[in-house]
């Protein structure tokens, strides 16, 4: 009876095998059920210490390791792993991975690149994502972006903010559309590429910086960085430079917790804030905003709360919520 079954049907039932053990037997069980099995197995493949010889049998066996969409790889730096894992059989599995979406190397920062550097007729057309943490770029991470013309989203952790970064062909990275890593790296990357989402999980957003991530040949909607500076300044530059942002999240080192923390600060936080008129969401050091349309116009929904005494707007309370999620008013 299975033979009369159609692959689809087929595969939506093994779908519903989510323990290992239980699609192993599956792909045993007959030859109807085992390419199915086997195809759901090897879709996403996580390795970790316990099974780092998982990527011998994608080696050995090109055909599985063509079946790999979503690939994940996590050693940490304390695991004894041959430097020759990384030089030769991890790069290998990589290239065999013709059908690679999504591609997650969280490994020592001095093994990534190695890692990427894979079979000169290597491609990943399908590769959207790429996750890694790298101390440097090289010509290995180079490269491999090379083949990867579909990427769209790129995380680099821990990139070492070198004095100055090898020349970055514009041909790579066309598609480029979500940056997440340094702000070194971001001023290098962004300008010239459909960046639309920026997250700078190191160093410092400035005005200068903002200028140049405007750069991005696509409207930036959504931002999320920290300045040491106060936020307003910032927050008038992005109003010109990103007029479209919906989404925004600056976290700061300024210290703003003093007698200059008052209904006023805040009044003026928020004028400035209205001002950006795509805007849904603002975290600012951790006072957030709301918009939504309502009746077709866009209205505040969601502000922090100040009680006033009756001195002054120096002489106030300040109101935290639960969760920033949970604004009364």
């Amino acid at each position: 009876m299975l033979h009369a079954l159609p692959y689809e049907l087929l595969d939506l039932i093994c779908s519903f095998l989510t323990n290992h053990s239980d699609l192993h037997a599956a792909a045993t069980a007959c030859a109807f059920l085992h390419n199915v099995a086997i195809h759901i197995l090897y879709k996403t493949i996580s390795v970790r210490k316990h099974n780092l010889p998982m990527t011998t049998t994608l080696v050995s066996k090109p055909h599985l390791a063509q079946i790999v969409q979503d690939f994940k790889i996590s050693a940490a730096s304390d695991v004894a792993v041959p430097q020759s894992y990384f030089t030769s059989t991890l790069g290998l599995a990589i290239s065999n991975m013709s059908s690679l979406v999504s591609l997650s190397l969280s490994l020592p920062s001095n093994q990534s690149c190695i890692a990427l550097q894979t079979r000169l007729d290597a491609t990943f057309p399908h590769l959207t994502r790429l996750q890694a943490t790298i101390k440097s770029l090289d010509s290995h991470f180079f490269d491999f972006i090379g083949k990867a013309p579909n990427l769209a989203s790129l995380v680099l952790d821990q990139v070492t903010q070198a004095p100055l970064l090898p020349p970055i062909p514009q041909s790579l990275l066309p598609k480029l559309a979500s940056f997440s890593g340094s702000a070194h790296l971001a001023g290098t990357l962004i300008p010239g590429r459909p960046v639309s989402s920026i997250s700078l999980t190191s160093g410092l957003l400035s005005e200068t910086l903002v200028a140049v991530l405007a750069q991005s040949s696509a409207v930036v909607l959504s931002l999320d960085a920290v300045t040491d500076s106060s936020p307003l300044p910032i927050l008038g530059t992005l109003r010109i430079a990103m007029p479209e942002l919906v989404d925004l999240r600056l976290g700061t080192s300024f210290d703003f917790w003093d007698e200059s923390f008052n209904a006023t600060f805040l009044q003026t936080m928020k004028a400035s804030l209205t001002a950006h008129t795509q805007l849904k969401s603002a975290n600012i050091a951790g006072v957030v905003w709301k918009w939504n349309m309502i009746h077709n116009r866009r209205t505040l929904t969601s502000e922090p709360r100040i009680f006033h005494n009756e001195l002054n707007d120096n002489d106030c309370e300040w109101a935290w919520p639960q969760t920033y999620d949970s604004y009364s008013y």
